[in-house]
């Protein structure tokens, strides 16, 4: 396989990726707004981790809009982690490396990021 097929290939999966978690991302934001405007509940307050699965596992609909959010924010993690295993199965391990690094420096923020 050429080169340039392998490349947009890879474009493709990303492509697809991103669209999948922003449309998956959206149907959740939308159905937790619905619900929330159907039984009269629409509040707003912080949203962690634990927040989000106390609230889905209560049924609550701030659980559901905070999962899509969650689905949003992770999808440049995502990303990355395609990216560098495609630039690993081509044996480019500097630009595997360098997206290695970026994916530490995203997980090491997010738990400096703790309070």
């Amino acid at each position: 396989m050429s080169d340039q097929s392998s490349e947009r290939r890879e474009e493709i999966a990303v492509q697809r990726l991103l669209r999948g978690g922003l449309i998956l991302s959206s149907l959740l934001m939308a159905v937790g707004m619905i619900w929330a405007l159907v039984i009269s509940h629409l509040e707003s307050h912080a949203v962690s981790f634990r927040s989000v699965a106390h609230y889905v596992a209560t049924g609550h609909p701030s659980g559901v809009m905070g999962l899509g959010l969650f689905v949003l924010v992770a999808l440049p993690v995502a990303r990355i982690i395609v990216l560098v295993v495609d630039f690993a199965r081509e044996r480019d391990w500097r630009y595997a490396a360098v997206g290695l690094t970026v994916l530490g420096l995203l997980i090491l923020a997010v738990f400096l990021g703790r309070s």
